[in-house]
């Protein structure tokens, strides 16, 4: 990571301003949606990685 880019990122969470609750609550809703949506391809490149077979999809 680019040094800058930390410096910067420290400074912002050490002034005490933070995104609002809408905001959070958008990222958090978008990234279910893209975790929905790739579900099968976490799960065969899960498969593959850990060398196992599937035991089925998660009840999610």
């Amino acid at each position: 990571m680019e040094l800058g880019l930390v410096s910067h990122l420290r400074a912002s969470w050490l002034s005490g301003k933070t995104r609002p609750m809408e905001y959070r609550v958008a990222q958090l809703e978008a990234l279910g949606r893209f975790l929905d949506d790739k579900k099968q391809e976490i799960l065969e490149a899960t498969e593959l990685d850990m060398g196992k077979e599937m035991l089925g999809p998660p009840n999610c």
